[in-house]
């Protein structure tokens, strides 16, 4: 293995926490550098959805952009982004349900989205259908979350 190719993991990583750090920060000019850049060396475009690509790659950088673009003001930019996260983390937390809890943050974020893009009625709809995922489980009802998330998988099925 090449040197560059044994630093680029630790590389892409670096990229994507400084995005997030800037974000954090209200640098969003850096954070939109940081953000394409880590996109970039991974070979995904922002904002699209990659069929082959890793689904928590596609889920994390589609979910920071799609909050950048929601402290930009640009909602329908963020909701294109939010819903692209929230398929990818959906499938991947289908693949490792452990993983369900990113499937949460994303639709937290979408939902985030919809409520500022006034679109009231389709975050509600969320909120009411996918109320149990939305929720932050006990550490004891933690199995039983799992649970329930595997008898929502056939709604990913069939995305």
């Amino acid at each position: 293995m090449q040197g560059h190719e044994r630093v680029k993991p630790y590389l892409e990583r670096a990229l994507s926490e400084m995005a997030h750090h800037r974000m954090e920060v209200g640098d969003l000019r850096d954070a939109w550098a940081a953000l394409e850049e880590s996109a970039a060396s991974k070979g995904l475009a922002i904002g699209e959805a990659e069929e082959n690509a890793e689904l928590d790659d596609v889920g994390y950088l589609n979910g920071r952009a799609a909050d950048l673009h929601l402290r930009s003001g640009d909602l329908e930019q963020a909701k294109a982004c939010a819903v692209i996260s929230a398929n990818a983390y959906a499938h991947y937390a289908y693949e490792f349900p452990a993983n369900v809890f990113y499937f949460r943050g994303s639709l937290r974020l979408l939902v985030e989205i919809l409520d500022a893009a006034g679109e009231e009625e389709e975050a509600s709809a969320i909120r009411t259908d996918m109320a149990h995922l939305l929720a932050e489980p006990e550490p004891a009802d933690y199995d039983r979350y799992l649970t329930e998330f595997a008898d929502f998988q056939h709604v990913i099925d069939a995305v």
